[in-house]
């Protein structure tokens, strides 16, 4: 169902391939212009799956917790992964906020806390912030079998180390189970490697 090389991917970095379904038995492309949902899964270092599809994902918000406050970018999306609060146990939660937004108006925070309280720990990074979109796209023409994966950063530091790696391609025409479903394995295919310092 596919023609591709072996695929790697290094974890922790974003990855973008392409791959092209074909049918099993003529080896032509796999029509996609009524595909209603196309996944892929591919195993994670807990031995659990990660699944990725055509539906769009909504932006994240980053976030951290300090205590127990969590302060959270007011914008969702990656900027929000570049806010550093440095909490010394002299200025209060509410003093920090203010002086980062007033510093960074188009990146702001908020935060759950009370604002008199004055937190230790030094400097704390908000992470998590994901923009909207889609991990799995047709590309070209639908009738060409042709489907673009990202994987961001994110996906990519959960995904198990090694070569030879399997993953799934599962691609419905309706809505599952009474619809038909066509499935792909690709054993040997992936491999997953460490990035190099």
């Amino acid at each position: 169902m596919i023609s591709n090389t072996r695929l790697k991917v290094v974890r922790g970095e974003d990855e973008r391939f392409v791959l092209k379904l074909r049918t099993k038995s003529q080896q032509d492309p796999l029509d996609l212009s009524s595909a209603t949902k196309i996944s892929i899964s591919l195993i994670k270092s807990n031995r659990t799956e990660i699944v990725l599809t055509n539906e769009v994902l909504v932006a994240q918000k980053a976030k951290t917790k300090v205590w127990q406050v969590t302060f959270t970018a007011l914008t969702p999306g990656v900027n929000g992964n570049n806010i550093q609060l440095d909490f010394d146990g002299i200025k209060t939660v509410q003093e920090i906020v203010d002086e980062w937004n007033i510093a960074n108006p188009t990146n702001t925070i908020g935060h759950d806390g009370t604002g008199s309280t004055k937190l230790t720990g030094g400097l704390y990074t908000l992470s998590g912030g994901l923009p909207a979109y889609q991990a799995i796209e047709v590309v070209d023409s639908p009738i060409l079998g042709r489907i673009k994966v990202t994987l961001l950063d994110t996906h990519t530091n959960q995904l198990r180390l090694g070569l030879n790696q399997s993953l799934t391609i599962k691609v419905d025409f309706g809505v599952h189970p009474t619809g038909n479903r066509v499935i792909a394995q690709l054993k040997n295919f992936l491999d997953v490697v460490e990035a190099i310092s």
